[in-house]
């Protein structure tokens, strides 16, 4: 398995993520798994927006790059997450 990068964003209720919100996964699964639960766990992420949430997905750590560009981007359709490559 390999480690990947994400920044998260919950829809309109949420700001844009910014290089302090990324997060580390050990993988694309488990980044999947995190992006679909926090669409179901109302109690700790409210309002997550189901139609604008993402998570952009690197493949390495984007912190020292000056131009960031994700490597995927996971959305959510009929309640579960879809990888889109950019």
């Amino acid at each position: 398995m390999n480690k990947v990068y994400g920044l998260w964003y919950g829809g309109s209720s949420y700001s844009q993520p910014y290089m302090e919100d990324l997060e580390e996964f050990d993988s694309i699964d488990k980044a999947k798994s995190e992006f679909e639960n926090r669409l179901h766990n109302q109690r700790k992420y409210p309002c997550v927006d189901e139609e604008n949430c993402t998570m952009q997905i690197f493949f390495d750590d984007p912190s020292d790059s000056r131009d960031p560009y994700p490597d995927l981007l996971l959305k959510i359709i009929d309640g579960e997450a879809f990888e889109e490559l950019c």
